[in-house]
């Protein structure tokens, strides 16, 4: 395994003797490589750098790999395979990555590259006036990013990942929805206008997503992908596809009666259980116009989309609800299946010496507010 000197013939009859030397090899793949050094000397030096490493077997051609060519090849082979939700999170997280740093070769990622993005994003304006971007959503953004560097270290185009200092961030006690909130939001319905033109009023559109949402512990983009053809309103059953929920697991999912009653009020001719026409931010809106017209008006003591006068519950908290709601009734195994958690150390937080039972699905524990819905 060699490498050899050569200097350009063009150059050379352009430039005479200031022609800059090059050298030559073939890789490990039998493919002709070459990299211009400058003087002889320096060629020289690297000659016997690339003959060292050929020799040795450490050579890499991963060098020259651009972030532009990584970024074409990640989006093919894994983004484009990601559920809808994951895949917007994990783009504006690279959107706002490469705004801020401008990369061109993958290799030059390092540590300080990471502390430098963070250092610049701090300080960038927040939803809310006056703020910056908070600890958490920056954080959010590291965890995006890790996975693509990672991603890019096993497809051996790093010898090894940047470490990923995260931002301190305040603890805060998770919340969920209570049973007397849910009951002011179920009936504050009523105040939604999205969405609109379809065969039945966008309060029972909302009354059945935040029941199934409620009853299920779902979360939230899966109802909102769940396709006509997955349900099953007289066996009671919904199909949960694995490249629609964070777990990648696909299952037959049975559903409480009254998740099944609701869903009767909103059938339609329309693909989705649950059409929604709108931009994603659309659905965040009407809920929060929900919410105020139910009088909500929390601490602020969790994740919670805010507004200038109070902090309103997310989506999130109605998984957390129903977590909290039936972790003293059904078994731990039963809630991570339930919930589809990946680790149990997750739904342990949930449980709270929870007694054994069997059939999980029929003792959920249900709303007083659904209750009357379902008499």
């Amino acid at each position: 395994m060699r490498a050899w000197l050569f200097q350009d013939s063009r150059q050379k009859s352009k430039l005479g003797d200031k022609c800059p030397w090059s050298v030559g090899w073939y890789d490990p793949d039998g493919k002709k490589r070459s990299k211009r050094v400058g003087s002889k000397s320096l060629a020289e030096k690297h000659q016997r750098k690339i003959e060292g490493q050929l020799a040795a077997g450490t050579y890499s051609a991963t060098e020259r790999t651009t972030w532009k060519s990584f970024r074409e090849e990640y989006d093919r082979r894994i983004v484009a395979g990601m559920p809808a939700g994951s895949r917007e999170q994990r783009l504006v997280a690279l959107k706002h990555f490469e705004r801020i740093v401008r990369p061109a070769k993958l290799t030059a990622i390092k540590t300080q590259t990471i502390d430098d993005y963070i250092a610049a994003r701090r300080l960038e304006r927040g939803r809310k006036q006056g703020s910056t971007v908070s600890p958490a959503c920056i954080n959010k953004e590291l965890r995006e990013l890790r996975a693509v560097i990672n991603m890019a270290k096993d497809w051996e185009y790093l010898a090894k990942s940047p470490k990923f200092h995260f931002v301190l961030e305040q603890h805060r006690e998770p919340t969920f929805v209570p049973a007397e909130h849910f009951a002011a939001i179920y009936d504050a319905c009523d105040a939604a206008r999205l969405p609109a033109n379809l065969p039945y009023p966008a309060a029972d559109w909302w009354r059945a997503l935040l029941t199934f949402t409620y009853m299920t512990g779902w979360r939230v983009g899966e109802p909102m992908s769940l396709q006509r053809s997955e349900l099953d309103l007289d066996a009671g059953k919904a199909t949960l596809r694995a490249q629609n929920n964070k777990g990648r697991r696909g299952e037959v999912v049975p559903l409480h009666p009254v998740v099944v009653e609701h869903l009767r009020t909103i059938a339609s001719f329309e693909p989705t259980v649950f059409p929604w026409y709108y931009n994603r931010r659309s659905l965040w809106s009407e809920f929060l116009r929900i919410q105020e017209a139910a009088g909500i008006n929390l601490p602020c003591l969790g994740d919670h989309v805010h507004t200038p006068s109070c902090y309103v519950y997310g989506f999130h908290d109605l998984r957390r609800a129903f977590a909290t709601a039936n972790a003293a009734t059904l078994a731990a195994d039963e809630l991570q299946r339930l919930m589809r958690h990946r680790c149990f150390a997750t739904t342990q937080k949930y449980v709270s010496m929870a007694a054994r039972v069997n059939a999980a699905v029929d003792k959920l524990v249900v709303p007083a507010r659904l209750q009357k819905v379902a008499t």
